[in-house]
């Protein structure tokens, strides 16, 4: 065929694999004989169908509706390309790839960040606040710092009980002064009292 006679229908893409593949079968009744040609511009995520230049067949809605396909059940691919120099797929890695110029980006502009930017996202359809955020591989992540800010406080912790207790201790072993009663209840006494000097167990949260 020569140009004048095929039309190319461009798709966007990413698009679920069950939604392409119906777009596919429509379009293959439609017009036999379609092809899927090769995406020539890198710039454009999309799938070319290229079709004869004709009128479309007709098809009846029962023939329509048994050409769509039903979603996966154990979730639809996102195809981001198709054609004759083969398929891609939407991944998690891909996705992170196209946002490193952004990342990259925000790190610039906030050189102060030494290990992660946050930024906060608000979905108006789901009425929820989300937040995204960037870390630097090479440093901790939020989560690890907050790990390691808990487990330094609660070694301070143990150590200040310890001195605390050390304290109580040589307390209750130090020779009463003369004329102090030795009474068990002025022991006990004596020792809230270095309790209480202390803060012990008085920490705010």
């Amino acid at each position: 065929m020569t140009a004048t006679d095929t039309v190319d229908i461009c798709i966007a893409t990413p698009l679920p694999s069950s939604i392409l593949l119906s777009v596919g079968s429509l379009i293959d009744a439609a017009w036999p004989g379609a092809e899927i040609a090769a995406n020539h511009d890198p710039r454009v995520n999309q799938v070319i169908f290229r079709i004869p230049n004709r009128p479309p067949v007709q098809l009846s809605a029962a023939e329509a509706a048994s050409l769509v396909r039903e979603p996966d059940p154990e979730g639809d691919l996102e195809v981001t390309r198709l054609g004759p120099d083969g398929a891609g797929i939407l991944t998690p890695e891909a996705l992170a790839s196209a946002l490193l110029p952004v990342i990259e980006q925000a790190f610039t502009e906030f050189p102060d960040a030494e290990n992660y930017l946050e930024i906060p996202v608000f979905s108006r359809e789901a009425g929820k606040r989300y937040l995204l955020t960037f870390s630097r591989s090479a440093g901790q992540t939020p989560h690890e710092l907050r790990m390691q800010a808990e487990r330094k406080l609660d070694r301070a912790y143990a150590d200040c009980s310890a001195a605390e207790l050390t304290a109580i201790h040589r307390l209750l072993e130090r020779p009463r002064p003369d004329g102090e009663s030795d009474s068990f209840e002025a022991g006990v006494k004596a020792a809230m009292n270095v309790i209480r000097e202390l803060n012990y167990g008085r920490r705010s949260a």
